[in-house]
């Protein structure tokens, strides 16, 4: 693919021409995710909402277009430059899509922060009822309440807070808050999968100091180790 005048290999795009040609679909549209409109929202809190609301259902075409009308232009360049392709697979069914994941219980509401460059959307208290039914036709269903530190899924085992301020390698890392990124392009605000996860990795490396990675390794260590670590055997160890 072609950025800047230059050129450069992208895994994405070539497994979608695999893809592609292997299912006979239409070809791609290339230069057409730099040249979308993308509709955004009007604020960052609104953006978050759309894509709550665009994630939940995700059956036919028009769903997934949605979710790129949500997303800054160009930053799912692949998928929306094959978007006819996934289209047409949808439609002869070879792409199999879940339908209704969950429906939103309630008014989402959200706090802001600025990030570098962008917004982050903290939740506040987002909650969604969700049914699934398995191949055996049973049926589970139970509800999920995300607020800006804890995940409560009712339904499940274990149905009491999953908090990350009370995971210490969470706490270690400087993560104790569930929040999106969102950026503004030409007035409108969109959620950032990219912005997101460079948000998230600033916080980690900031926080990885001599003390912090030596903490970690213990906790994994003892996490994973059970009795005392495997001794080379005598033979191994008068080796050279």
């Amino acid at each position: 693919m072609k950025q800047n005048g230059r050129w450069y290999f992208s895994i994405a795009y070539t497994a979608l021409e695999y893809w592609r040609m292997s299912q006979h679909l239409p070809e791609a549209d290339f230069g057409a995710a730099l040249k979308a409109p993308g509709s955004g929202a009007s604020t960052p809190e609104a953006a978050v909402t759309k894509m709550i609301d665009a994630v939940s259902s995700i059956g036919n075409p028009s769903d997934l277009d949605k979710i790129f009308e949500l997303v800054p232009p160009g930053e799912l360049g692949a998928l929306y430059d094959y978007r006819n392709a996934i289209h047409q697979a949808i439609e002869n069914g070879d792409v199999d899509f879940p339908g209704q994941l969950y429906t939103v219980t309630g008014t989402p509401t959200f706090d802001t922060a600025a990030g570098d460059g962008d917004v982050r959307v903290f939740a506040k208290h987002v909650a969604v009822h969700y049914k699934t039914t398995d191949d055996a036709g049973e049926t589970t269903e139970g509800d999920v309440t995300v607020d800006r530190h804890c995940v409560t899924a009712t339904g499940s085992d274990d149905s009491s807070p999953q908090c990350l301020t009370d995971n210490s390698i969470a706490t270690d890392l400087g993560v104790t808050d569930i929040f999106v990124s969102v950026v503004e392009e030409h007035g409108r605000w969109y959620v950032s999968p990219m912005s997101t996860l460079g948000d998230y990795a600033s916080i980690v490396i900031s926080h990885l100091d001599h003390d912090t990675v030596d903490k970690l390794r213990r906790d994994f260590e003892s996490g994973f180790q059970s009795g005392d670590p495997p001794r080379p055997s005598a033979s191994a160890a008068a080796e050279p």
